[in-house]
């Protein structure tokens, strides 16, 4: 069955529209086996941060403390 849509176009977003005016983490190799590159550029981290990495699964590989 074929359905009309009417009103308003529809609007085209991308993640460039989600992130602007954020700072962008870039995370590499994808996919990792031995090592996770993780680079944060000026991105100020405060109190207790840290990073955890998760498996297709849902479970925790790992959590580390940022300095």
């Amino acid at each position: 069955m074929i359905r009309a849509v009417v009103g308003d176009k529809l609007k085209k977003t991308s993640i460039n529209d989600i992130l602007q005016g954020f700072k962008r983490i870039s995370v590499w190799p994808n996919p990792a086996t031995d090592y996770l590159n993780i680079y944060s550029g000026d991105l100020q981290f405060s109190g207790l941060s840290s990073i955890t990495v998760y498996d297709l699964y849902g479970q925790e590989l790992m959590k580390s403390a940022i300095q």
